[in-house]
């Protein structure tokens, strides 16, 4: 029996003098998996409010949010977080969020994001596997 084509949901690279900010998303994993690389700002906001409509419509799943390969994360991106957490909420789904030392994870710890969504510290690399 064939293996069954996995839908994945990538939002094409926003170019930036230091880089590109790609955010992806495994819709068949469970948890349904979002990787956010690069500076996750107020030029993702459009790309983030469409993959909040794409989850919403996946309400049962949890979800586990990569940041381990973002270098930057505004306020839109902790917006994200929240109502990403609120959605789930309902159904009793939770968002994970791995992040690695560094300037996200301050971010995350000075904002105190651990009261809306599970925060899962790791000093992997963000190339390996999880």
């Amino acid at each position: 029996m064939g293996r069954a084509m996995r839908r994945t949901w990538t939002i094409p690279g926003v170019g930036r003098g230091s880089g590109v900010t790609e955010i992806r998303c495994v819709l068949d994993d469970e948890p349904i998996r979002v990787t956010m690389r690069g500076e996750v700002d107020l030029l993702t906001r459009p790309a983030l409010d469409d993959l909040l409509a794409l989850l919403a419509r996946r309400t049962r799943a949890d979800v586990l949010v990569d940041l381990r390969p973002a270098t930057l994360l505004s306020c839109v991106g902790v917006s994200f977080l929240d109502a990403a957490a609120e959605q789930r909420a309902p159904w009793g789904g939770t968002v994970y969020v791995r992040v690695s030392p560094g300037p996200v994870a301050r971010i995350l710890e000075l904002l105190s994001v651990e009261d809306l969504v599970t925060i899962v510290h790791t000093s992997q690399d963000p190339g390996a596997p999880a």
